[in-house]
Parts: C-alpha cells; sequence; structure tokens
C-alpha cells in the first residue's frame, strides 16, 4: 500500500529528532523536503545515506505535479519540512489533501513543535490559546488581526522574524499598550532565550538588537498585581474600539 508519512523534526537541535521518525527516513523509498541542503544536514546527522530527495517549497498543483507522480512510483514517500511539524506555517497542506484525493494514505509521525515548547515553559498558566501563524506584515493589517484576535480574550501565539517583531512590537505599543508577551527565541539551539515581558516598553526595547527565529506567546490583558479577578483597562477593551 502506497503511503505518505508526513514527519515532524527538529526546530533546532538535531538530537530531538525522534527514534520513529529516524526509522521512517530510513525506511523510505523517497523523501520529499523543503529545502535540500538542510535535509541533506538532518539525514547526515542521522547517518541515513543514498535516498532519493525531491524538492517541493511551495504550495501550488504546478509544483506539485512532479511530487504527485513520484507518489504513484513509489511506495514509502515521507515529508519533511526544514524544521518543526509540516503544514503548520510551513508548505504541505495543499500537498497533504491532493495526495488523499489520489488514495494515497496520509498519516503523521509527531515531533518537535516550537509552539508546543514554548507553551511548556511559559511562567502565565494558559488553558486556551488562539494559534495565528505568522502574523500580517503590514501595520494596519496586522492592527486588524491583533483586535480580532483580542476580542476573544484569550491568549495568541505566533511566528515572527527580527524584522516582523519590531513592527508588532510598535503596533502593540501604539494600540494594545496592556499587553503581555513571552518569548522564545532561537529555540533549543545554542543561544536560546526565554523571556516573560509584563509591559510592551520592554518588549519593544528587546526587539531592537536581537537576531534568530522568534516564537510569541502575547496575552491581551495585564493582570492586577493583587491577583484579583478584576482587571485594569484591558487589550480586549481597547480592541473593541476597532
Amino acid at each position: 500500500m502506497k503511503e505518505l508519512k508526513v514527519i515532524a523534526t527538529p526546530i533546532g537541535c538535531l538530537s530531538d529528532v525522534s527514534v520513529r521518525a529516524k526509522a521512517f527516513l530510513e525506511a523510505s523509498d523517497a523523501i520529499i523536503c523543503e529545502n535540500r541542503k538542510r535535509c541533506r544536514k538532518l539525514l547526515s546527522a542521522l547517518g541515513i545515506k543514498g535516498k532519493f530527495i525531491a524538492v517541493y517549497s511551495a504550495d501550488s498543483i504546478e509544483k506539485a505535479g512532479y511530487i504527485f507522480s513520484l507518489l504513484s512510483e513509489k511506495d514509502k514517500c515521507v515529508f519533511i519540512v526544514s524544521a518543526g511539524t509540516p503544514a503548520v506555517s510551513d508548505p504541505g497542506h495543499l500537498l497533504i489533501k491532493e495526495t488523499v484525493k489520489r488514495g494515497v494514505a496520509v498519516s503523521p509521525v509527531p515531533g518537535p513543535t516550537a509552539i508546543g515548547a514554548l507553551l511548556s515553559v511559559c511562567p502565565r498558566k494558559i488553558k486556551d490559546f488562539i494559534f495565528a501563524g505568522f502574523l500580517p506584515k503590514k501595520k494596519e493589517s496586522l492592527r486588524k488581526a491583533l483586535a480580532g484576535y483580542f476580542r476573544q480574550g484569550i491568549p495568541v501565539a505566533a511566528f515572527s522574524t527580527k524584522r516582523d517583531v519590531r513592527r508588532l512590537s510598535s503596533v502593540l505599543g501604539e494600540y494594545f499598550p496592556v499587553s503581555q508577551v513571552f518569548a522564545g527565541r532561537e529555540m533549543t539551539k545554542k543561544f536560546e532565550e526565554y523571556v516573560f515581558f509584563e509591559n510592551i516598553a520592554d518588549f519593544k526595547s528587546w526587539t531592537e538588537n536581537i537576531k534568530g527565529e522568534i516564537t510569541l506567546i502575547i496575552f491581551p490583558q495585564e493582570i492586577k498585581s493583587d491577583k484579583s479577578e478584576s482587571y485594569v483597562t484591558t487589550s480586549m477593551q481597547i480592541a473593541e474600539k476597532f
């Protein structure tokens, strides 16, 4: 039976790859990847050689045509992205959708996720949250997106780049100044950093000179220091104005 395994790979430290992920990579007839160089680096670290590698770097039917031909020829294919879980703010959704349509069995091989890792070390308790992926790049679109999320009154988890996070800090400071942020930078890598910002001014200052990949949890309210059930003016109330 033909199958496609969708495999999560390390978000930074290659030692985080699971035993099961390695086994499927070793047993595969072909590896579909987002980036050939990163794929080869992972395979080299695992001691896996001689694999057929095909690149699928963007969700489009045109670029997927070759991959579908490959899936019809090979029995055991796997799909990985540069880091983390495929189709989660990464290419893969269209590939998976069309693969299922063609009668190929698709199943996940779970593993590292930046959001899950950051949630596990967050100093504030989180019962539920909104996953926003990569937030809009344009200021007005970003403001509207945040306002929509904040109206629901629960934290927002998102990915960002060093350039985009500076824009985010400016928008938060201008429109949602009572928000709080928990940030993870270069997670599981040599210079990993985790910081909880109780005010946006400190967050904005932090973003000015940072490098690397960033994962964020944005809290839409500032809790009073006496830990009572009441709140100061909140981002939820501010969001209602937009």
